[in-house]
């Protein structure tokens, strides 16, 4: 615990002021986390062929560009949904399964994982991210230049569901994630980032969210 809290007092500020200042800074670290990811994957299968490959590229290069295409499209404050339902989840879904959890989710794939901390993360998700719709964009947003035609009044109804969906979809990353790991064997996918692992056990629910939320903000905006 003491290394995650450490890694994230350091990697948190650098990780803020990427998404704040977008654009080539963004990208490019973005392109370095994607590359770091890949060798993660393809280190993972001791047999390679065209098709782990391809997956890989796909599920490391394809989804985490999704994180850029947002902030590119709609700006610094809406990016910012994607991490309050990836890791908004995570910190729910970790305090109620602490608190509340007996029956497990799927324990063959991650024996940690609860029930009732699946719903709680969901919930807290789907809390989070209305409560910034509500409070937070309509605070900030009309004094930032965030391109023409996107609101500043979100639907607050609308982005609870978001939340709840993202919920889902960020479990399902960390699910697969911790299947891929299963089948090939390992613990963990690296170990570049202390008290966390490799890229993908940092990103996993994010690369699941981030086309979502691509998608959903194109629909809603």
């Amino acid at each position: 615990m003491k290394k995650r809290v450490i890694s994230a007092i350091i990697g948190l500020p650098i990780f803020i002021v990427l998404i704040y200042f977008g654009g080539i800074p963004l990208a490019a670290a973005l392109g370095l986390l994607a590359i770091l990811g890949y060798a993660e994957f393809l280190r993972a299968f001791k047999r390679k062929n065209i098709f782990t490959v391809l997956v890989g590229f796909i599920y490391v290069f394809i989804l985490l560009s999704c994180v850029f295409f947002v902030r590119h499209f709609f700006g610094l404050w809406y990016t910012w949904f994607i991490f309050i339902a990836a890791w908004g989840c995570d910190t729910g879904a970790y305090f109620c399964g602490k608190a509340f959890g007996k029956r497990k989710l799927v324990p063959k794939l991650s024996p940690n994982k609860t029930i009732s901390g699946a719903v709680g993360g969901t919930i807290t998700a789907a809390v989070l991210c209305a409560v910034f719709a509500a409070f937070i964009i309509p605070t900030f947003m009309p004094v930032v230049a965030c391109g023409g035609g996107i609101t500043t009044n979100p639907n607050i109804i609308l982005f609870a569901l978001y939340g709840a969906i993202a919920a889902i979809l960020a479990q399902a990353g960390d699910l697969t994630a911790s299947a891929i790991k299963r089948r090939t064997g390992i613990k963990d996918f690296g170990g570049i980032i202390p008290g966390h692992g490799g890229v993908l056990d940092r990103f996993d629910s994010i690369l699941f969210v981030a086309p979502f939320a691509l998608l959903f903000l194109w629909w809603v905006l």
